[in-house]
């Protein structure tokens, strides 16, 4: 028992053991009728393309589950799979679908050659929607439904979970993403200066904005201040600028009686004073 968190796994041996139709050993023997029994209980019919192929056979002897296979034309390799109703929850429709993928991988190409096929696709019938998921946790193709029953897979070793292949590359991958975090790892200070170099940019760019967008606003202020006394006041000789209202223009627009920008925080000061 191995326990991960709040979760508790248990490491359990396989519920029976897949024969084929080949066995022989004199003390466990291939039963046909049992294969024919248990569609039966299943309520599936075994179609006329397909062979006997293996059976799971439990500790007490007794036939837990079994398959069919055979090909049905065009490149299709089909198959069918039922558990008996006693037996069913304990994965053995998983073991015997893994254990026809991998017949399907080894005798693909010789397969191929012998009916003259460009390729060979592994497809199962499905009429139950457990038997749809499970399928589809495999890596089968089809999007399942009862109008819509077929499912495929033309995989390759790899793609055999629980396989040599698959935990070879299971664990090649793994290392991969070993190397990568560790690369990640080390370039680290190198990201962190390249963040600083990008932010001083950004900053300084941004200060560049700023300073601009001041001395326009500089030059705004000093035009303003320059049209005023040019603008004549009622009074002869004089222009608004010398009139009562040029002290309140100079503290608006923060210039100086000269016309000149009094400083930038001085100016937001009053500004705000002003409003």
């Amino acid at each position: 028992m191995k326990r991960y968190g709040r979760r508790t796994t248990v490491q359990r041996t396989p519920a029976c053991k897949i024969i084929h139709a080949d066995y022989d050993d004199g003390d466990l023997t291939f039963d046909d009728e049992a294969v024919f029994m248990v569609f039966a209980l299943s309520g599936i019919t075994v179609a006329r393309h397909e062979e006997v192929f293996s059976q799971c056979v439990d500790r007490k002897g007794s036939v837990a589950g079994v398959s069919v296979l055979g090909m049905a034309g065009g490149g299709i390799m089909r198959f069918s799979v039922a558990v008996h109703p006693k037996a069913r929850r304990k994965g053995i429709a998983r073991m015997l679908v893994l254990d026809i993928m991998e017949h399907y991988v080894s005798e693909r190409d010789e397969l191929s050659e012998a009916y003259g096929l460009p390729g060979v696709t592994l497809e199962a019938w499905v009429i139950n929607p457990y038997m749809a998921a499970l399928l589809e946790d495999l890596g089968f193709d089809g999007d399942w439904s009862p109008s819509n029953p077929m499912m495929q897979w033309d995989g390759d070793a790899k793609d055999i979970p629980g396989s040599a292949a698959w935990k070879r590359a299971k664990a090649k991958e793994a290392k991969r993403k070993a190397a990568v975090a560790k690369q990640y790892a080390a370039d680290a200070p190198m990201r962190e200066a390249k963040a600083a170099r990008e932010r001083a940019e950004f900053e300084a760019e941004q200060a560049a904005v700023i300073d601009q967008w001041r001395k326009a606003g500089v030059k705004a202020r000093e035009a303003k201040a320059q049209a005023l006394m040019a603008t004549p006041s009622p009074i002869p000789g004089y222009s608004v600028w010398d009139s009562i209202f040029g002290r309140t223009w100079r503290k608006k627009l923060n210039v100086d009686k000269a016309g000149k920008a009094l400083p930038y925080g001085q100016a937001a000061k009053q500004r705000k004073h002003f409003r």
